[in-house]
């Protein structure tokens, strides 16, 4: 009976050992699924790194394309405003492009603040307008500017066509379509009534 006794005890423990030895092999199993997990996302986070450095160098890349093609434009830019400006009866014109690419045109009048071209009053528009077109033609052969100024008041169409005697060349004709007949003109100008 001691035998068996023993016998049972020693299966028993045999039956544990067993168990003991599945239950270790299923954490030795989830072991390397872990570390293998562990190892996929060291790999990854490698990885994400490696992007983030790639693209912190692209956007350094973008960032100097941008400012060169500032530079690329920038002369045009100054030039085409300096252009406006020489034809406006008051202020400056504004050309300037943002840093998110969009395009401002506008007329900076004395002690206001920049008026963007689509928030140009009618007359504003007509003499900001051409002066624009007169900008944007450069040096181009043949010019004809017409301006359609029946919005412009007499003080600010007397200083408009002495702003455009004094800066369009003289092979540009000019034509000035307006409901108030100028106060004076010189010379270089022929007056038509209907």
């Amino acid at each position: 009976m001691e035998q068996e006794l023993k016998s049972v005890m020693i299966k028993e423990q045999i039956a544990a050992l067993e168990a003991y030895r599945k239950q270790l092999k299923e954490k030795h199993t989830a072991f390397l699924k872990v570390s293998g997990i562990a190892e996929s996302t060291e790999q990854y986070k490698g990885e994400v790194s490696r992007l983030e450095a790639s693209l912190e160098i692209k956007k350094e890349e973008l960032y100097e394309l941008k400012a060169t093609k500032q530079d690329a434009v920038k002369d045009t830019l100054i030039a085409i405003q300096d252009r406006i400006t020489r034809l406006l009866p008051q202020g400056d014109g504004i050309v300037h492009i943002e840093d998110d690419g969009s395009f401002v045109v506008g007329w900076m009048l004395p002690n206001r603040p920049l008026v963007p071209f689509a928030g140009l009053s009618g007359g504003q528009t007509i003499v900001f307008g051409r002066a624009l077109s007169s900008a944007l033609m450069g040096d181009a052969k043949n010019k004809i500017l017409v301006y359609e100024a029946a919005e412009v008041d007499p003080p600010n169409l007397k200083a408009m066509l002495g702003r455009i005697e004094a800066n369009t060349d003289d092979d540009t004709q000019v034509i000035v379509n307006t409901w108030f007949q100028p106060e004076e003109v010189s010379g270089a100008w022929t007056l038509i009534n209907f």
